[in-house]
């Protein structure tokens, strides 16, 4: 069972450090651990979701499952735009080992400069292979 984690800080429009980390558990209490065995309370957690195309502190998320396709939406603060919040929405897949993978954004960024493109579908950055490295809070390291 997936849980959610939101480190960082929220409500400061650009400023926010917001990213959604993933941890998985056989138990709901817990210990939860990200693909190296690290678990949150350490200092583990996949990146899900950090910032990325002028979308700023990613945070609150919540996950719906809508006919047969799993979405994910949050809230974020738009870096084009004088950080005005805005919410967005994702598909979210599951890897061959169960992790979650969240796809290319599906609502455009208000403030993005006219000809910005936004990632096409199916061409979005798999984060399976990355995670935040232990100790090093915001970090990110490919897995080796």
């Amino acid at each position: 069972m997936p849980e959610l984690l939101i480190p960082g800080y929220c409500c400061k429009a650009i400023g926010s450090t917001y990213e959604i980390l993933v941890g998985r558990s056989q138990s709901i209490t817990g210990p939860f651990l990200d693909p190296n065995g690290t678990a949150m309370t350490a200092g583990g957690g996949m990146e899900l979701q950090g910032s990325t195309d002028g979308m700023v502190g990613p945070g609150g998320p919540s996950i719906t499952l809508d006919g047969g396709t799993f979405l994910i939406d949050y809230h974020y603060y738009d870096a084009w735009a004088a950080g005005q919040p805005w919410l967005q929405v994702r598909p979210l897949y599951w890897s061959a080992d169960g992790w979650p993978i969240t796809g290319a954004a599906m609502v455009p960024v208000p403030g993005a400069p006219p000809g910005h493109l936004m990632p096409v579908p199916g061409r979005h950055r798999h984060l399976t292979n990355m995670y935040r490295a232990p100790g090093r809070f915001g970090q990110i390291s490919r897995k080796p």
